[in-house]
């Protein structure tokens, strides 16, 4: 939700898709800064492997195919130069809650999977995870952490130190959280690749 934007417009509890907006989201908005090709999968609610929000899809199916509404297998025939994967906010709800707190001892090793798939459709990109948008749970920002440093790959990094913002709609970060957000993962990307805003 946060890469879709949601919430991004608004204030309170409200729940519509008045107050959302993608091209609000930290994601459109560092693509826009640097002037990159930008492509996007998203969806509120979603989780790497297990089903919280969304009762249907996770993003290990949904990242496999062009979208849920034709889900015709993606051909991964276009070779970014960076991956950005976000996360782990959603799972981090599904072990605090009563949903499912058991699922806490599978949650690293459903983000490694998911990285090593990532990985091979992408062999050669900079694979960025991040989070800690909406807050950090110690067993996601762990897990991450640890999937990463078992997978061994110079060109997977994680950048969690967001400030953390749940100031828009229904407890999602706001537009200037995202603008903050897009500064930080430009200048990261200025740096690591010697670009020019």
């Amino acid at each position: 939700s946060i890469t879709a934007g949601y919430g991004a417009l608004g204030t309170g509890t409200t729940r519509t898709v008045e107050n959302s907006d993608g091209s609000s989201s930290f994601a459109y908005l560092t693509a826009q800064k640097l002037n990159l090709n930008y492509s996007i999968v998203a969806l509120r609610g979603i989780c790497t492997e297990a089903y919280h929000w969304q009762k249907q899809w996770n993003m290990s199916s949904l990242y496999k195919v062009v979208s849920m509404n034709y889900t015709t297998t993606y051909d991964f025939s276009f070779n970014p130069d960076v991956v950005v994967i976000g996360l782990g906010t959603n799972e981090a709800s599904y072990i605090q809650s009563a949903y499912n707190p058991g699922y806490a001892q599978y949650f690293k090793d459903d983000y490694k999977e998911f990285l090593e798939y990532v990985r091979e459709k992408n062999p050669n990109d900079l694979i960025i995870s991040i989070y800690g948008m909406m807050g950090k749970n110690s067993t996601i920002d762990n897990g991450i952490q640890q999937a990463i440093n078992e997978l061994n790959d110079e060109n997977i990094v994680y950048l969690n130190d967001f400030v953390a913002n749940t100031a828009g709609a229904n407890g999602h970060p706001n537009s200037n959280a995202h603008k903050g957000w897009a500064n930080y993962l430009a200048d990261y990307l200025v740096n690591k690749f010697n670009l020019s805003e």
